[in-house]
């Protein structure tokens, strides 16, 4: 079979990689108005500093056709329920919040269709990492076992 891929080398060794950890949350955030880079990071910064949160990778997406930004999270918690409820209570007068509990198998194979070299989740929210400018972070409140 064939593999077609619309994915960067570099879009792949991400995706690789946080294909290897274990999630619990994916995460769409959308904002009510526009805003910059910078108050994104400090509101991903927000949501990272729960107690519940031990691992989280975000990274920003501009819609197409638009300046205004979202972005995706993948979300490690030792208290998946619990750390749902904060970030919507959080994200309630910011925006809309999408929240999905994470399941591996799915998420594998998820957009096969369009990334079929790297399936899944994790290649599909990196695919704007080289982007120019593109702001995105890994943090971790524990050991990071890659």
């Amino acid at each position: 079979m064939e593999t077609t891929t619309n994915l960067s080398k570099s879009n792949l060794e991400y995706g690789n990689l946080l294909s290897k950890k274990e999630w619990d949350l994916f995460v769409t955030f959308t904002y009510r108005n526009k805003i910059t880079e910078t108050q994104n990071r400090n509101n991903m910064n927000e949501i990272f500093n729960f107690s519940g949160i031990n691992e989280m990778f975000w990274i920003i997406e501009f819609a197409k056709g638009n300046y205004n930004l979202h972005t995706h999270s993948l979300i490690s918690t030792h208290k998946p329920k619990i750390t749902e409820k904060y970030i919507k209570n959080y994200w309630t007068n910011i925006g809309r919040i999408d929240i999905v509990q994470y399941d591996k198998e799915y998420n594998l194979t998820l957009r096969k269709s369009q990334y079929e070299e790297g399936t899944g989740l994790p290649y599909y929210i990196t695919k704007c990492i080289n982007y120019y400018n593109t702001d995105w972070d890994i943090q971790s409140k524990i050991k990071i076992d890659w």
